[in-house]
């Protein structure tokens, strides 16, 4: 879904709906929820109208729905804060930044995290050589960053949580 203040009549309808829906699902008033045969897990039944089909990559449609005319328009701060593609694993985030790297010129900045144990105060610890820095830089979970950031100039960056309210981030 993208947001855009030129939104024309129908377009405001569309979203105005979709947070609707979106709010009926999370507090649990959405009558498409219905329990897997095989697993008990929970299934949404989405509404057509929000979904993005294609036959070829669903991540270059996603980004063509979401950012068209993006070479275009990627100069304009409006357009690019109007607009937000949310994915559930960071794996899908990855597959997404990777795509919006490849379509911007310029070159790739690569930031990369701390790759030690900070075991400060603890003189009997040995997480130092029980963990090596192939294995820290390895791990992949929702609840930390990654250890690789890839950057170009004019990319967007968003925090998803406070991460040091001191700096303001």
């Amino acid at each position: 879904m993208r947001l855009n203040a030129g939104n024309t009549d129908l377009e405001n309808k569309t979203i105005a709906d979709f947070s609707k829906w979106q709010l009926a699902v999370s507090d649990g008033k959405e009558t498409n929820i219905s329990p897997s045969p095989d697993s008990g897990k929970m299934l949404i039944k989405i509404r057509d109208q929000y979904i993005v089909h294609t036959s070829g990559d669903p991540i270059q449609k996603l980004f063509k729905v979401t950012y068209p005319d993006f070479l275009h328009n990627i100069s304009l701060h409006e357009y690019l804060r109007s607009r937000v593609i949310l994915t559930p694993t960071n794996i899908v985030v990855d597959e997404i930044n990777t795509t919006i790297l490849e379509k911007i010129s310029g070159m790739v900045y690569t930031y990369l995290s701390q790759d030690s144990i900070d075991d400060a105060g603890y003189d009997d610890n040995d997480f130092r050589y029980i963990f090596s820095v192939e294995y820290l830089n390895s791990i992949n979970m929702p609840c930390i960053p990654k250890h690789e950031l890839k950057l170009k100039v004019g990319v967007v960056v968003m925090l998803m949580r406070n991460l040091n309210q001191i700096m303001g981030l």
